[in-house]
């Protein structure tokens, strides 16, 4: 049998074009896998990717997605693709390939990481995204000698790592939100600085808190108006990275008052980006870490299990409020 089902994108709108289609399995070339995808998740990345939003943009039609767990079933050859055939791994899709909504994904095998028995493929599955993510911007915070941070979008799964990583440093974390209750929810948990972003004295608040702990660094996923804010209430000399576009907007802004008057810094960030450029000493360093990391953080509820029909059945309703649970895609169910 060497044909697979899998979710295709046709065409990119704010409800894409999806299907179920039958495909070709891959052949995997030399330094290339073949994996046999357990899961995969539904993050805000690749809701942007089918709407058109995100950054990176492939040739249509496509296979959807950006990471999942599963086994190595086929190497093409070379010392990495050898290694990892017959591994459970978390994976990445290929730049210009297809992604993991399907029942195989074609890889290089350096976007293949073996996990370790105590990960499952539910926890695994992410781990290339928003615990990498994490630790890596952390790793910005850190090499930065920031006293304290801003945290937009703070109440997804992301926002829950970054806590975990700074409170294990000592870092206090000023968390935004969007509504009373994320706020209250987040308080529950015991975040001690939490503002939401909706209220008519929220920045006033910012601004108190970054000057009394010293905050000169904020890591942004909104964007558009929110990001601008940023800029406007972090102290002068302040960093920002900016790492996703969750208000769909742009990032505009005076850049002689924000940069040659206030003289915040601002840089973009991409996670997979940053991974290629680490050495193959420090990803498995970083992936040792993250696998320990998401499972002590494992407190997040899976909000659904679907196939791939259900998926492109329900795709609407899937792709909104992310942030309460997840949503795992499992490709070999019905």
């Amino acid at each position: 049998m060497n044909m697979m089902r899998s979710v295709e994108l046709g065409a990119h709108s704010e409800v894409p074009t999806l299907s179920v289609v039958r495909k070709k399995i891959p052949v995997p070339t030399r330094g290339q896998v073949l994996v046999k995808v357990a899961v995969s998740p539904l993050n805000p990345a690749d809701v942007m990717f089918t709407q058109g939003r995100y950054i990176l943009q492939k040739p249509l039609p496509v296979i959807p997605g950006m990471v999942a767990a599963g086994d190595v079933v086929e190497s093409g050859g070379g010392l990495a693709a050898n290694y990892l055939k017959g591994k459970r791994v978390c994976c990445a899709s290929l730049d210009e390939g297809d992604g993991p909504w399907s029942e195989y994904i074609l890889t290089d095998a350096l976007r293949c990481f073996p996990l370790s028995s105590s990960v499952s493929f539910e926890l695994g599955c992410n781990l290339l995204a928003n615990p990498t993510t994490a630790w890596a911007l952390m790793d910005i915070v850190a090499q930065g000698g920031h006293a304290a941070l801003v945290l937009n979008a703070a109440a997804g799964e992301l926002g829950s790592f970054v806590r975990r990583i700074a409170a294990l440093r000592g870092l206090p974390v000023i968390n935004i939100v969007r509504t009373d209750e994320q706020k209250l929810s987040l308080l529950r948990d015991g975040c001690k600085y939490v503002l939401d972003s909706t209220g008519p004295t929220f920045p006033d608040q910012l601004v108190q808190h970054c000057n009394d702990l010293q905050a000169t660094i904020a890591l942004d996923a909104v964007a558009g108006e929110e990001g601008v804010q940023l800029m406007h209430c972090l102290p002068k000399g302040s960093e920002i990275v900016v790492y996703g576009r969750l208000s769909g907007q742009p990032l505009s802004f005076d850049g002689l008052e924000v940069l040659a008057s206030n003289g915040i810094r601002i840089s973009g960030f991409s996670v997979l980006d940053w991974f290629e450029r680490q050495s193959i000493i420090k990803k498995y360093f970083v992936l040792r870490q993250v696998q320990t990391l998401v499972v002590r953080n494992n407190n997040r509820l899976a909000q659904r299990q679907v196939g791939l029909s259900a998926l492109v059945e329900n795709f609407a309703e899937y792709s909104v409020n992310t942030s309460q649970g997840k949503t795992l895609i499992y490709p070999w169910r019905s």
